[in-house]
């Protein structure tokens, strides 16, 4: 790969799709959390919106019971943008806040 300049470039041009493409999942996921008023942590880059949770395991369940999978933390849930398309982050934040509220 370092030696590689042909394979080296796909592999740098592949890197960039999958950060834009995360970018692109985090900025929908976080304009519709801001938009409804459900509260994360500071994302800045990476896999995972944290959003903060008293009863994480709960909230867990009930989502877990409408097919959405989210890691339970012990104050917090994480959501996986890097495990869900464009298409199924919309109303996502919409639903988890719902939950949220439930527990």
């Amino acid at each position: 790969l370092v030696e590689d300049t042909v394979l080296n470039q796909t592999f740098r041009t592949e890197l960039n799709e999958v950060r834009n493409l995360l970018q692109k999942r985090a900025k929908a996921f976080i304009e519709e959390a801001k938009q409804i008023g459900l509260k994360h942590y500071p994302y800045v880059s990476g896999f995972f919106v944290t959003i903060p949770v008293e009863s994480p395991k709960k909230v867990f369940e009930r989502l877990k019971e409408q097919d959405i999978f989210v890691v339970p933390l012990s104050n917090a849930i994480r959501v996986a943008l890097a495990a869900i398309t464009e298409l199924e982050i919309i109303g996502l934040p919409t639903k988890i806040k719902r939950e949220i509220e439930k527990a």
